[in-house]
């Protein structure tokens, strides 16, 4: 899986520029499924599955669909942040991160690639192009938990072997009812990345 995943997180780097990414098949049941599909959830890519008959696994399957069986795809291709294009990341235990946007949001997913505990410490600065005037909700797919970030917050990381965390970003927006978000789907690995989204006040957010 981590041949697979740093093959095409930096490959993307060149061939993004002049075709559509493609992941390739994944196993839905089996060989890292959840990590398997979280990367393909960002990778702004197609997905399909090469399941032997009776092997699908549908709850695998299901955070990368919206609810009428639609992929959600982001607008880009999953690149490498910027501060792991020019280093060795099988080197040592940090772990590895990729990053994509849909029009004013952003996601993150974070993977183990050790067999050890992976520990990273790092600014949000690292995704390009996040609005460094704008301040953000993440949500974390996993843990379900919101914080309030901008692009100069620094977030602290510490994985377990083949654990993943999955982050969207939502900019802040404002008007005479107060501070909101457009949030989607909060079962999906990245509703960051869907096409429907509904007002959230951040009044009733737990942060």
């Amino acid at each position: 899986f981590y041949k697979h995943l740093t093959q095409n997180a930096y490959n993307a780097l060149w061939h993004s520029q002049i075709y559509h990414c493609d992941y390739d098949m994944w196993w839905s049941g089996k060989s890292n499924p959840v990590e398997s599909g979280l990367l393909r959830a960002i990778s702004g890519g197609p997905v399909y599955v090469s399941d032997a008959i009776g092997d699908t696994n549908l709850e695998n399957i299901s955070p990368l669909c919206e609810s009428d069986g639609r992929l959600i795809m982001f607008d880009h291709a999953a690149l490498p942040t910027s501060d792991e294009i020019y280093e060795d990341m099988s080197c040592g235990n940090r772990p590895f991160k990729v990053f994509n946007k849909m029009n004013d949001c952003a996601a993150l997913a974070v993977f183990n690639p050790s067999f050890e505990k992976a520990e990273d410490k790092f600014r949000l600065d690292v995704i390009p192009d996040l609005d460094p005037s704008a301040e953000y909700v993440a949500y974390e797919y996993f843990s379900k938990r919101f914080s309030r970030v901008s692009s100069s917050s620094e977030m602290t990381v510490s994985l377990s072997k083949n654990e993943a965390l999955a982050y969207s970003f939502f900019p802040i927006l404002n008007d005479k009812d107060g501070e909101y978000i457009l949030f989607g789907d909060s079962t999906k690995y990245f509703p960051a990345a869907m096409q429907k989204k509904a007002r959230m006040p951040l009044d009733e957010i737990v942060f």
